[in-house]
């Protein structure tokens, strides 16, 4: 079995790619990225690709034939990149990658979208739901790529599963201009920091358990949209208070607040996170005073 698996050295690929190497000894992976190359090995076989570049994709899609793609790359600028003209270049090398997949034999392919793809004012977020949402490029991007692989799978006679993946947090490869990693890092330089809208309730989930998530999508090969997110509502205030050591723990929201997320695929595959956030957060508190020598 051949696997392809776009943007590994990423936030959400790195992770996915861990448990990838742990569960499939028997198959071929073929990682590849527009930073740096990892040396190859007996099960991994990496490349350094742009995917702007149609004709080397093409050229390589057609020597390794893979049978199922994972794609995470997309290009992110983190200061605007709601607005960034970059999302559609990923649009586009998207849409010319899966062509090519679907092209020269792939089956199924897992692709990222956002929870931005819902309309701020949804009482209810549903999987089966896919609205055109015009407020920024980002989310217009991911709804004009996901009718796109929808409509080119049927021409093909291939499977995709879409993932909706909502807040998450955890690891060190996170944008420092998220939230999570600017609380932290305001809290240990003692310097303040304004929030929008602290007090919306989000449902935050540990980038770990989002990979495991997927994983176990794959497996129980479950197609469509599927969205991933914490089935707990924390309010980001109380967030920052314990970042910032006013509180010693969060606590979760036992008010149904809206917008209700759907979650009848996690439920169908018995997910459940693992990872707790108050002891994570002071581990993930403790790496970032480590990189910043404090």
């Amino acid at each position: 079995m051949n696997i392809l698996i776009t943007g590994y050295t990423g936030y959400l690929g790195s992770p996915f790619l861990n448990i990838l190497k742990k569960n499939y000894k028997n198959a071929k992976i073929f990682c590849i990225s527009s930073r740096g190359v990892k040396k190859k090995n007996k099960l991994l076989n990496y490349k350094k690709l742009d995917l702007t570049n149609y004709a080397d994709v093409k050229k390589y899609i057609a020597k390794i034939k893979p049978k199922i793609l994972f794609h995470f790359a997309w290009k992110i600028n983190f200061s605007n990149y709601q607005n960034s003209l970059d999302n559609f270049i990923s649009l586009q090398f998207s849409k010319n990658l899966y062509f090519l997949f679907c092209k020269y034999g792939g089956k199924q392919a897992y692709f990222v979208g956002s929870d931005q793809e819902y309309d701020d004012n949804s009482k209810i977020c549903r999987e089966k739901e896919s609205k055109k949402k015009k407020h920024n490029y980002y989310s217009l991007s991911k709804y004009y790529l996901y009718n796109y692989i929808n409509k080119t799978s049927k021409n093909f006679n291939s499977q995709f599963t879409w993932f909706r993946v909502f807040p998450s947090y955890g690891s060190i490869l996170e944008s420092p201009k998220r939230l999570i990693p600017s609380l932290i890092i305001s809290a240990i330089k003692d310097k303040k920091i304004l929030i929008k809208n602290p007090h919306k309730k989000i449902n935050l989930l540990h980038v770990k358990d989002v990979a495991r998530a997927m994983h176990l999508v794959f497996i129980k090969n479950i197609t469509g949209i599927v969205n991933i997110a914490s089935k707990k509502k924390i309010k980001i205030l109380d967030i920052k208070k314990f970042i910032y050591g006013v509180t010693s723990k969060i606590k979760y929201s036992n008010v149904l607040d809206l917008p209700k997320i759907e979650l009848k695929n996690l439920n169908k595959i018995s997910f459940r996170e693992k990872i707790e956030i108050n002891q994570n957060l002071i581990k993930l508190k403790n790496i970032y005073k480590k990189k910043f020598n404090i």
